[in-house]
């Protein structure tokens, strides 16, 4: 995979057999919306590759920074593995190129590993000049009408994260009564519909 020129591409369940390189994330940009989880590769699988990891020189990442983005297991945990050989995989007939069988081994590790939702990660802040953080705080996933799907804990720095599929939601914090404006100055992997007083709603 090259990703290059600022790309916010999403990549889930995949599995990419073979090739000289297998991530290759090209330019400053490109590493930032990584780093900000708006470019993402979730589920997915190398194997069989030259080479796992690379960066073009003079670039912020070094190839291992990448490794550590890609193989992350902890906010977010991606999810992602990868194998030595191709064979590891246990795929039928990948590489057969008159007749490929693309099914999985019954014994493969892919089986079970596609989850099919979206992560969205954000912060949580007091509406002032410092966009002073809030920390322990719950913050609530809830549809249009209202109703809380999921709840989340922001961390030392107002960090949150939420696991959803594609669908249109409301972020609130309308129940946190703590006496002062709140935002949510980062949201990631989202379009932004409107905003009220401590809640948004949003579409992935």
């Amino acid at each position: 995979m090259h990703l290059r020129r600022n790309t916010n591409i999403d990549i889930h369940n995949s599995i990419f057999l073979g090739w000289p390189v297998g991530l290759y994330v090209d330019g400053n940009n490109t590493m930032a919306n990584a780093n900000a989880n708006n470019l993402q590769i979730e589920n997915s699988f190398l194997a069989g590759m030259a080479t796992n990891f690379a960066v073009p020189s003079g670039q912020t990442w070094s190839a291992t920074d990448e490794q550590n983005w890609f193989l992350s297991t902890s906010s977010p945990d991606r999810n992602n593995a990868t194998y030595t050989t191709a064979a590891d995989l246990q795929i039928v007939d990948g590489f057969n190129l008159t007749s490929p069988n693309f099914l999985p081994l019954s014994s493969s590790p892919v089986w079970g590993a596609s989850v099919w939702s979206r992560t969205v990660t954000g912060a949580l802040t007091y509406d002032n000049t410092a966009s002073t953080p809030l920390n322990s705080t719950t913050v609530y996933l809830k549809t249009q009408a209202g109703t809380i799907l999921e709840t989340a804990t922001t961390d030392a720095s107002g960090n949150f994260l939420f696991n959803t599929i594609d669908g249109v939601y409301v972020l609130d914090a309308n129940a946190l009564n703590h006496g002062v404006g709140l935002v949510f100055p980062t949201l990631s992997n989202c379009v932004f519909y409107r905003q009220s007083a401590n809640s948004y709603c949003f579409a992935i």
